[in-house]
């Protein structure tokens, strides 16, 4: 089985960041098509449904189905590289989104927060779920190295951590894929909540 689409239209395998808040207008960025990379504001619906996709649009016409999005209350933080390990690791404040691409073989994505002792989050990777070919491998240290918690897969394809801070600290989470592959499409979002 398999779906032929023929035009001019734009057809992206991947978009970045793949999440917005609800109502607000976001700077995407289209990855895989034919024409190379491409940005577009996209303003997002106010009301969340229960699932959402956006479509690219250029003067050549319009996507011929979406790629998925996820609406949150969450701000965006986009990778910034280099940022392989704690010391150039992205900084961010959490409660974040944090979204990036494992854009080739071996990358690793590091971003870092500060959190008080005692404080609990949630993080959680999404990737899979929503597309992207990423099979995601999640941890978290304090920012001098020692582990405090990482997961493969949770019982689904994408991972997730609940982490305890032992101490007042930085923390440093790291995003690769299991087989250290890479690639345009392998975006994905993580999700940073107490």
């Amino acid at each position: 089985m398999y779906r032929l689409h023929v035009g001019r239209f734009p057809r992206p395998t991947a978009v970045t960041p793949f999440g917005g808040k609800p109502g607000e207008t976001v700077e995407v960025t289209w990855l895989g098509d034919v024409n190379g990379p491409r940005k577009e504001q996209i303003t997002l619906p106010a009301e969340e449904p229960e699932e959402f996709g956006i479509y690219a649009q250029d003067d050549q016409g319009i996507a011929p189905s979406p790629i998925p999005f996820r609406l949150s209350e969450l701000n965006n933080v986009s990778e910034v590289e280099p940022n392989p390990a704690g010391a150039e690791a992205t900084a961010c404040e959490a409660p974040a989104a944090l979204n990036g691409i494992i854009s080739e073989e071996g990358d690793v994505d590091c971003f870092k927060f500060t959190a008080k002792k005692g404080q609990v989050f949630d993080v959680r990777v999404l990737a899979r779920n929503y597309g992207s070919p990423l099979d995601s491998v999640l941890n978290v240290n304090r920012i001098g190295g020692a582990g405090v918690g990482g997961n493969d897969d949770s019982g689904g394809p994408d991972s997730y951590i609940r982490f305890t801070a032992p101490e007042d600290d930085t923390y440093v989470v790291s995003v690769r894929d299991h087989l250290n592959k890479g690639g345009l499409a392998y975006v994905y979002r993580v999700e940073v909540t107490p």
